[in-house]
């Protein structure tokens, strides 16, 4: 499978492309929208442009953005990685869940405002998100830095969790990374972005086997090759680990390290205890952390976690935390983007193109690295 494009403003370092294509023809998008034909963004399978759309007579424009799919760079990538799903289905499947979930009016999902094929790219009209990145966005907060703010984007995210899973939609990437605001303001709301992963998955499917996403967010079910919509949950308890202490819970010193303690449940519950971290949040962790997907919590259950009415403290009763932490994140982030754009290690730890260990009749989610493949900026749009 391959990666959706998430664009940035400060672009991380790029791959050169060995080609030249055609520009994309957003006329195809209908004479309502203007797109300015310099990007915003670029990756390896494309491009993400400001837009404007008119919303006729009086009413004015509506700015948003248009990310551009090459189909021939993304053809090329499922061929190269052998991926078993044709790659039309690939770009279609994210296209078509890209539009459902931003026709939901979920106030954490980017608004989808239109599509378009102009015979070498596929076109998306989307919400523009001004705020950038999670990591961005934390850096320019005034706010004191605080269990309060962690448990407001956990809650937040775990509501964007909860809306895919209720649509039968598993994301099978979330990290920092695909997580965006619509404006740099304090009260901008979370945005779950980047469904270049996603998948269909119901109750009473069979498992799905695909190694995808991002190692040190990977489920411990997902390294086996067998899991359901839960993996999701999980990566959010990650999140909120790196939220809470500012590391990884479960990072070793190489991949394969990682994917053992993940598989082990090998993160040190006490030293979190220890670190002046409030019960109730330890307590969330150890749920969202469950090593057995049948004992962890769903979205919808873990949102009734009491740890997570911190988010309505006020700023001088929450629990404070590193004020560290944001820089920590966003170096931790920027590290990950320009080792995967650069391609000069290929470290599986921050990439989304990972060799599943050898298993009879296992897929393989074929995609390039994070940056590399688009990503780690998302300063711009929802993807």
């Amino acid at each position: 499978e391959r990666r959706c494009l998430a664009p940035a403003l400060v672009s991380p370092v790029f791959p050169k492309m060995e080609h030249e294509e055609e520009e994309p023809d957003f006329s195809a998008l209908g004479p309502a929208f203007e797109v300015d034909p310099d990007p915003l963004g670029l990756g390896a399978f494309g491009s993400v442009h400001l837009a404007t759309m008119s919303l006729g007579g009086a009413l004015g424009r509506k700015v948003m953005c248009v990310k551009a799919i090459s189909k021939q760079r993304t053809r090329e990538q499922a061929e190269a990685g052998g991926a078993t799903t044709p790659w039309q289905e690939l770009l279609q499947r994210e296209v078509d869940i890209t539009a459902e979930l931003g026709r939901t009016q979920h106030r954490h999902m980017p608004r989808f405002y239109g599509t378009a094929d102009d015979g070498t790219y596929v076109l998306l009209a989307l919400q523009l998100c001004g705020g950038g990145e999670l990591p961005q966005w934390l850096l320019a907060r005034e706010e004191p830095y605080s269990e309060r703010l962690a448990a407001r984007l956990a809650y937040e995210c775990l509501q964007a969790v909860r809306c895919c899973h209720d649509l039968g939609i598993v994301h099978r990437d979330i990290k920092p990374q695909n997580l965006l605001f619509g404006s740099p303001s304090d009260d901008a709301r979370l945005k779950l972005v980047d469904f270049g992963l996603a998948t269909r998955h119901t109750a009473g499917d069979d498992p799905l086997s695909e190694l995808c996403g991002t190692v040190d967010y990977m489920a411990p079910e997902m390294l086996r090759g067998a899991y359901d919509e839960r993996v999701d949950v999980w990566a959010v308890g990650v999140l909120l680990a790196v939220l809470l202490l500012g590391r990884h819970p479960f990072r070793g010193p190489s991949a394969t390290a990682t994917e053992e303690r993940i598989l082990k449940g090998d993160w040190d519950k006490e030293a979190w205890e220890a670190s002046g971290i409030s019960a109730g949040a330890v307590d969330l962790l150890r749920s969202l952390l469950s090593p057995r997907a049948a004992t962890r919590p769903s979205a919808k259950l873990a949102l009734r976690h009491p740890w997570l009415k911190s988010r309505s403290l006020s700023a001088d009763e929450a629990p404070p935390l590193d004020p560290d932490i944001p820089r920590s994140l966003h170096a931790m982030c920027e590290a990950e983007n320009w080792a995967a754009g650069s391609g000069e290690s290929f470290d599986p730890r921050s990439s989304r193109s990972t060799e599943p260990p050898p298993s009879p009749g296992r897929e393989k989610a074929m995609t390039p690295s994070d940056a590399g493949g688009g990503g780690g900026g998302g300063a711009a749009a929802a993807a």
